[in-house]
């Protein structure tokens, strides 16, 4: 339910929205963070290494509330 929600609100960001959206939000906020991604293949390892901006405060919020409870 959640990755759905994630993919509708920003697949106009990213090729992979939900990827994009978890470690912006990890990131916003935290100026010195560092997220450390799990990539099994090349492939992954691409990909991640696209990320690192974290989201809007409005847009991080969101997807941190999705995960609280």
């Amino acid at each position: 339910e959640n990755k759905n929600k994630i993919e509708a609100r920003f697949s106009s960001i990213d090729s992979d929205p939900v990827l994009h959206a978890l470690v912006g939000a990890i990131l916003y906020d935290n100026p010195t963070a560092c997220v450390l991604l799990g990539q099994r293949n090349e492939h992954q390892a691409s990909a991640a290494g696209k990320f690192g901006k974290p989201l809007s405060e409005e847009d991080a919020n969101w997807v941190l509330s999705l995960y609280k409870d």
